[in-house]
């Protein structure tokens, strides 16, 4: 190969090298799906220890912008049925965050209410 060609290999590649770099750079940060807070949500609810059961699926009612904690609020409604059988509509506020990854490779997501 003469050295000419080299040289223009060289820069071809240092260009693509630079574009993948700044791709990836240019990518915004990955939030939270709504199923996946919905579901880390559930989870929160349904492990409560105030002896209530979820009654109706959890609908989102808001969607905040992430926090400095790295959390995304979420304001969901709700109903529950308590141990004498009665309903209660709930709407509170979660603090949905990155809880890592499962042994399948998913995300996993943690909630907890938000004071």
């Amino acid at each position: 190969m003469s050295r000419r060609s080299l040289q223009v290999l060289m820069v071809v590649m240092l260009i693509a090298a630079v574009a993948l770099v700044l791709s990836g750079c240019a990518k915004p940060a990955a939030g939270i799906k709504d199923e996946e807070a919905i579901k880390a949500i559930t989870t929160t609810v349904e492990g409560n220890v105030k002896g209530y059961k979820l009654a109706s699926p959890i609908t989102i009612l808001e969607r905040g912008a992430k926090n400095q904690a790295g959390e995304f609020p979420f304001k969901v409604e709700y109903t529950v049925t308590l141990q004498d059988g009665s309903s209660k509509k709930e709407t509170m506020t979660y603090l949905v965050s990155p809880g890592g990854v499962d042994s399948m490779g998913v995300n996993v997501f943690n909630a907890v209410e938000a004071k």
